[in-house]
């Protein structure tokens, strides 16, 4: 008998691009099927992903994760209390405030998040529909400014080089939908995969993406896996490499590892 059979794994699984097409809030029910199937054989699932909390929870089908990694790890749930087990905050006031100054005299249009929900009020720029992001208030940014809830800020295309070199202290992430992800450099996906290896020592960590945010997470896991749909950098780094997204990508993903 292989083995593999009897591992036990926690599956940090990315949202859009692998878990589902980018922005949309269902996952296969196929998938769902399989994840249901495995659970039973103990392994562990966990959505992994820069999305916030709310937005996870409308994804039809998160009910069968057992945890939600969101903001790239730095906030972790339980998905049935929806209890923080993990909670890190690393983007300070004073850096919010200097960015979202440059952002503004530039023009350039964005929004922000917290744990819980992504907010913008730029309504009138249409930016809180392209990031499916609630409407507010600019009094309601000050309040979540002031209270330090704000950890991470999308803004509509890519931020010059330059710029970046001014803000050392963050990570630009370039998405393949014309958006930059920024946080800071220390909040990244490596923070969940940090916490379910000191937590679950009996399980093997398999992480599953396809994006540049998601190459902490794939390098920090005891098993890789790239879509077929991953960029380059992802594909290269990742001990193994499925199928595209719109091809069962994650059941096969399933597959390669032999976890029936």
């Amino acid at each position: 008998m292989d083995k593999s059979q009897d591992n036990k794994y926690v599956f940090l699984i990315d949202a859009d691009g692998t878990l589902v097409q980018d922005g949309t809030k269902v996952v296969k029910n196929d998938i769902l099927e399989k994840i249901k199937a495995l659970k039973e054989k103990g392994h562990i699932f966990v959505i992994a992903t820069g999305r916030v909390l709310n937005d996870v929870t409308s994804i039809k089908g998160s009910g069968l994760f057992d945890y939600y990694a969101v903001l790239m790890g730095d906030y972790i749930f339980d998905s049935k209390t929806l209890n923080v087990v993990q909670s890190i905050e690393y983007l300070q006031k004073e850096t919010v405030k200097n960015l979202v100054k440059y952002l503004d005299e530039n023009d350039i249009y964005w929004s922000y998040k917290t744990a819980i929900a992504q907010k913008s009020y730029h309504q009138a720029r249409g930016i809180a529909k392209k990031f499916f992001a609630e409407e507010c208030s600019k009094e309601e940014y000050k309040n979540d400014l002031q209270s330090g809830k704000i950890q991470q800020i999308l803004t509509d295309g890519y931020v010059d080089e330059n710029v970046q070199k001014q803000f050392s202290e963050l990570n630009f992430f370039e998405m393949p939908q014309n958006y930059t992800d920024i946080s800071h450099k220390n909040a990244s996906k490596a923070n969940g995969g940090t916490y379910f290896k000191k937590n679950f020592k009996d399980y093997s960590i398999v992480a599953i993406g396809d994006s540049q945010n998601d190459l902490p997470m794939l390098t920090t896991a005891d098993i890789s896996i790239a879509m077929g749909n991953a960029c380059d950098d992802i594909k290269k780094c990742a001990k193994f490499v499925t199928t595209d997204i719109n091809d069962n990508g994650i059941i096969n993903a399933f597959n390669m590892l032999k976890c029936q």
